[in-house]
């Protein structure tokens, strides 16, 4: 039997089964995705802790090497939370007036 002769018994095998079982193989319903999607965020959080974990690693070990210190690298690392409100000065009315009408 050649590779030719054995292809199209595979394809015949195959187009010989009924339509649900080949839907089932090759087609997956929407909570089966929804399901794998969950697992995935789930798996990209947690590569996304352990990279982070290492990273820091790296950079502690770095600044130690070369006596880094914060104050050096105040304008490279990305700024803290913003303590204050997002509203201040936007209040309008009898309170703060509006950064734009200054």
């Amino acid at each position: 039997m050649n590779i030719i002769e054995l292809f199209t018994d595979k394809i015949f095998h195959i187009m010989s089964r009924p339509h649900f079982i080949l839907r089932s193989v090759f087609f997956k319903t929407y909570s089966e995705l929804k399901s794998e999607m969950d697992n995935l965020e789930a798996q990209m959080e947690g590569a996304k802790k352990r990279e982070r974990a290492v990273a820091l690693k790296k950079v502690k070990l770095l600044c130690k090497e070369f006596g880094f210190t914060a104050g050096m690298l105040q304008g490279v690392l990305a700024k803290g939370r913003n303590r204050t409100p997002k509203t201040q000065g936007v209040l309008i009315g009898r309170g703060f007036s509006p950064p734009y009408a200054v």
